[in-house]
């Protein structure tokens, strides 16, 4: 499987601006190199943001319930299943990041930090209408994200659910630049670059290939552009902060030994049952390679290393 794919400037441009409607077949690998384009300032991804809205209410999941109800086996249905919950869950951190916006250093950073807040609320509602229209699970956002909940690994839940508040609360109570550094590492590097985009890669390309769920991939490659946008934040944010400070890339290092392995353990499926990939044309070794060769790229740039 191959974990490092050369995506020409044209097919950058195209991925950069292609509609929600011609997401649906455009190569997931072409959107994620958006985030290794020379480091664009916090106005100019403001501007990208700009022009990349979508409307995750205007998607037509018609093919996508017909699909799901006639074409999809069990053995099909387990892993998207699985992957969707931890999708969801991840989409419904938006109030954690509040504190972030408050943190950021400077102006043009917050604004950029509330353009995410509002990603974030958008593709709750995309996966919260995927559920309700597609596998009919009609009820509360709420109810949706404790479903979801249950499905998605510890690793997962120890991130989102204890560490993610841990940090979130420390940047809220302390004006201590580090807590805003160790957020966004966990946040915006592990949990969006490593874990969310790699996922999301592998499903797009699989369903792209199969001709499956066209209202789903128009939303997930949309979503995965957005992420896109907050990753290439992140990078110019960390690099800016071991430019200004040294001290810095050993903060970064810290968090990743501490946030790195369990965000790997996500990759296991649960009670590392191997029969979720059963269906599918990857494995854990698929995704661990591509996440870790990314997650080696995104810290060249920052300028840091990763642990041992």
């Amino acid at each position: 499987m191959d974990t490092d794919l050369e995506v020409s400037s044209q097919q950058l441009d195209e991925a950069a601006r292609a509609s929600l409607h011609d997401l649906a077949d455009l190569p997931v690998d072409n959107v994620i190199a958006l985030i290794d384009q020379p480091l664009h300032g916090y106005r100019q991804l403001y501007y990208r943001w700009e022009r990349q809205q979508w409307e995750s209410g205007t998607i037509d999941f018609t093919e996508d319930r017909r699909q799901w109800l006639e074409d999809f086996s069990r053995p099909m249905r387990k892993p998207f299943q699985w992957a969707l919950s931890s999708f969801y869950v991840g989409d419904q951190m938006t109030n954690a990041l509040v504190p972030f916006v408050d943190a950021a250093p400077t102006e043009e950073q917050q604004v950029f930090l509330t353009t995410q807040l509002a990603d974030e609320a958008r593709h709750t509602v995309f996966f919260d209408r995927f559920y309700d229209e597609v596998l009919d699970e009609g009820t509360e956002m709420d109810s949706h994200r404790e479903a979801g909940g249950g499905g998605v690994s510890s690793g997962y839940r120890i991130l989102l659910l204890e560490m993610l508040p841990e940090v979130t609360e420390r940047i809220r109570r302390l004006d201590d630049p580090d807590a805003l550094v160790e957020g966004i590492v966990l946040y915006h590097i592990v949990v969006e670059a490593t874990i969310a985009l790699t996922g999301q890669r592998f499903l797009l390309n699989h369903a792209r290939r199969e001709r499956l769920l066209p209202g789903f991939r128009q939303g997930l490659t949309a979503i995965a552009r957005d992420e896109s946008r907050h990753v290439a934040f992140a990078i110019r944010f960390l690099k800016e902060m071991v430019t200004n400070d040294a001290r810095c890339a050993r903060v970064i290092e810290e968090a990743l030994t501490k946030f790195v392995p369990i965000g790997m353990s996500v990759i296991d499926p649960p009670n590392k049952d191997l029969s979720y990939f059963e269906a599918l044309p990857y494995g854990p070794e698929d995704l661990s390679a591509f996440a870790m060769n990314g997650l080696s790229k995104r810290l060249r740039a920052i300028g840091v290393t990763l642990p041992a």
